[in-house]
């Protein structure tokens, strides 16, 4: 058998090799995933935004304070985020707990939760670089998914003046059009938010992406 270090070299290399293959690439041929590292780097000030462990504390914080949660689940979900437990899994109990579904409705307490969390980024914003560059290659024909919570891109974009979109991907025309290249400052989010199950296939068509859903 392989052993565990020629194993990881190989990996190494091979990724090496991707990354040099990327700087080929013209701008409009890249698809940007970004996570919560570049909201880290730009905005350090922002606990929620340094690790899930921070942000899933700030989101029971604001629960609490927007009285969404019973204080004995306050008590649990506080205890379990301080445990050694898988954090997913409790995130995943959180976003579940603060919105309930009730009959045909579907509250979502928990947007309320992150609005309060995420409130006035914009001005804890500290290192722009990141952020600056990001935009220039949206400029060039980029396209964003990101996998935060927050819309520090968004916020950023609009004080250079661009056109700035946030897509659900609940909107199936809009993430087409941003998909098929014609939203230029759509940043499409792909978080936990999103209650259907779907499958989402990107498939290289031309130059541009398209989204396959799946029920």
């Amino acid at each position: 058998m392989e052993s565990v270090e020629k194993t990881a070299n190989r990996s190494e290399q091979k990724s090496r090799k991707f990354l040099k293959s990327l700087i080929r690439k013209q701008p409009q041929e890249l698809l940007l995933v970004i996570g919560t590292g570049v909201s880290a780097a730009v905005a350090p000030g922002i606990p929620a935004l340094c690790s899930w462990r921070s942000c899933i504390e700030a989101v029971i914080e604001a629960a609490e304070q927007l009285e969404v949660l019973h204080p004995g689940d306050v008590a649990e979900f506080r205890r379990k985020v301080t445990k050694d437990q898988d954090l997913l899994v409790v995130a995943h109990d959180l976003i579940r707990k603060v919105s309930p579904r009730t009959g045909d409705t579907k509250p979502n307490f928990f947007q309320d939760c992150l609005m309060e969390v995420f409130d006035s980024l914009e001005q804890y914003i500290q290192n722009p670089a990141v952020l600056q560059s990001i935009l220039s290659l949206m400029d060039r024909g980029t396209m964003v998914l990101t996998t935060n919570y927050d819309n520090l891109l968004e916020l950023f974009g609009q004080q250079q003046n661009k056109p700035m979109e946030s897509l659900d991907l609940k909107d199936k025309t809009k993430v087409l059009q941003w998909a098929r290249g014609h939203v230029k400052y759509g940043v499409c989010t792909f978080t936990a938010c999103t209650r259907t199950p779907v499958g989402w296939c990107w498939t290289h068509r031309a130059t541009r992406m398209s989204p396959r859903t799946q029920k």
